[in-house]
């Protein structure tokens, strides 16, 4: 790619997102946020994700709340984080949860969100509510079942 291109291509998503085109405001959000194509400025990058969320845009990748965990806003990712598994029961949000509070230690809470996302058999979550399930952590132990999910043959 020519820096000619990505100029243009910059420019492009400016013009849509003046237009009012939302996911022209989240990508271009998402390039100030990293600095990729146009100089970095997180704040800003920030505000154009939460305005194209706003305004109806689904973020499928979760990119939105990984870049506010990154900038300490933790109560806030989570927030968003848990309206996406429970309104639009999104498996990415869930295996993003389930992963936070597993690493936090927070089993019985990693428990719920991986069991969203393993209706979809994700092999994250059945790998956690596998050893979950095998070590005791956050539920009573049962080996049999545990070998269910580390399988990929169960569903909560």
């Amino acid at each position: 790619i020519v820096k000619k291109d990505i100029a243009e291509a910059v420019n492009y998503l400016m013009s849509a997102y003046k237009k009012g085109d939302i996911q022209s405001a989240f990508i271009l959000g998402h390039l100030l946020y990293e600095g990729k194509y146009v100089e970095e400025n997180r704040e800003k990058g920030l505000e154009l994700m939460e305005k194209a969320l706003n305004a109806g845009y689904k973020d499928k990748s979760g990119e939105y709340a990984i870049h506010l965990f990154a900038t300490g806003k933790e109560k806030e990712a989570l927030s968003y984080l848990e309206d996406k598994a429970y309104r639009y029961h999104s498996e990415n949000a869930s295996v993003i949860l389930g992963e936070h509070y597993f690493n936090n230690k927070q089993y019985s809470k990693a428990m719920e969100y991986f069991s969203i996302a393993s209706k979809y058999k994700n092999p994250s979550s059945m790998f956690h509510i596998g050893l979950m399930l095998k070590d005791g952590l956050g539920h009573t132990p049962n080996v049999k079942k545990a070998y269910d999910y580390l399988l990929g043959q169960k569903a909560s």
